[in-house]
């Protein structure tokens, strides 16, 4: 411990001063230094204890109130004095003396952290004080914060496992529904071909034996079924687009491709005397089936709902263009139809999505699904522009041979 005597022997401050040694204290160097030196500090020579100015207004005592150490200690270190004492013990054994970190209470009731560093020449003590509180509390703060943003990476990180957990189900999931597709659609082709078989045949052989609503069912028949093959070549266009694994991607000529798309809806285009406007059509590297899959259902889609009133117009542009550092080839198709409220924008790649009734528009509501899956295998991104009675404007973005 501090020298027993210094702690135990009582000596109030107005007596220490004129001590035998007050000669000798007011002629030490470190004591003059403690008085003069503009921070705090504590002096300690013996029974001789003093502290400046400014350690005063850190402690809120004044030297005239300090009575002995042992009484200082208890003051100061209310809660943990004994274990403080043996602190300074240990500290003043060397020269220069380690800093230590301690709470003290001021006179004011007032927790404060203050470092203290000592230096011991022989008889003689003196510690500079810092008042620490403030950088603590900073710290403090800083940690808490610190601890509050690692907790919430950790909840980040067990979502983000979650997510992906759950992505792989509903991946598994999405995979055994398509495999079910795939296969209900290619086994429903052969019973549904002999229905559609048979209709005809009661309908050419036995036309003139039936009576009115005979014919009627006959012909209901006839169409049902004819709707249910579109429905199931669309789903299972959508199951193959969707199982399909690219292994074969080239650049396009996607002019010549629409050409042929035109060759194929030629009887439908000239039905309804649509007219396919192409512009600045660029090369695309992609699936030359998925790709010239995707504008047709595009190009049949701006026909099928024009108005009734305006002959349906199409018009195929595109450009290169960046989307965050990335090359894309942007193309628009625009259409002069009906167009599409913003409330169902989201809603129209959904598969067996229908805007309209069969009585007003033909469809299974699967094209736009096959198209977005197209854009999905290429790494693309799509996006529909559209106003009512105006038309409709599809953006697709396909990345460059170097992106993909």
């Amino acid at each position: 411990m501090i020298e027993k005597h210094c702690i135990t022997k009582l000596m109030p401050m107005a007596l220490i001063f004129k001590s035998a040694h007050m000669k000798n204290l007011l002629e030490s160097p470190l004591f003059i230094m403690v008085q003069s030196i503009n921070k705090p500090a504590v002096y300690l020579r013996n029974e001789h204890f003093f502290i400046n100015q400014f350690a005063e207004k850190i402690f809120g005592y004044k030297n005239s109130e300090i009575i002995d150490l042992a009484s200082w200690f208890k003051t100061i270190y209310p809660e943990n004095h004994l274990e403080v004492e043996k602190k300074y013990e240990m500290a003043l054994k060397s020269g220069f003396a380690y800093p230590m970190d301690l709470k003290i209470l001021t006179k004011a009731g007032k927790e404060k952290f203050i470092r203290f560093t000592g230096y011991n020449n022989g008889d003689e003590t003196i510690w500079l004080l810092a008042d620490i509180t403030e950088i603590l509390e900073s710290q403090e703060e800083s940690l808490n914060e610190l601890r509050t943003k690692t907790n919430a990476l950790k909840e980040i990180r067990l979502l983000k496992a979650r997510q992906v957990s759950e992505n792989n189900k509903l991946k598994k999931a999405n995979k055994e529904l398509e495999d079910f597709a795939y296969i209900a659609s290619h086994d429903l082709k052969e019973p549904l071909r002999k229905i559609s078989a048979f209709s005809t045949q009661l309908k050419e052989k036995y036309a003139t034996q039936l009576d009115e609503k005979g014919n009627f069912y006959i012909d209901r028949l006839t169409n049902a079924s004819s709707r249910m093959q579109k429905l199931i070549d669309d789903l299972l266009q959508y199951s193959r687009v969707s199982r399909l694994q690219i292994t074969e991607m080239t650049v396009l000529d996607v002019s010549e491709l629409v050409s042929y798309i035109e060759f194929k809806l030629e009887r439908f285009i000239n039905e309804k005397k649509a007219v396919i406007i192409k512009k600045n059509i660029l090369p695309v590297f992609g699936n030359e089936s998925l790709i010239q899959s995707l504008l047709q259902n595009l190009v049949n889609n701006g026909i099928k709902f024009h108005k009734n009133d305006i002959l349906p117009i199409i018009e195929i542009d595109s450009e290169v263009v960046n989307i965050r550092r990335r090359a894309y080839v942007h193309y628009s198709i625009k259409d002069n139809g009906i167009g599409i409220e913003e409330r169902f924008l989201k809603r129209v790649f959904n598969i067996f999505e229908r805007l309209h009734g069969r009585d007003e528009y033909e469809g299974t509501g699967i094209g736009l699904a096959i198209v977005q899956r197209v854009i999905e295998k290429h790494k693309g991104k799509i996006a529909i522009e559209s106003e009512i009675g105006v038309g409709t404007t599809f953006h697709l973005y396909l990345p460059t041979n170097d992106n993909v």
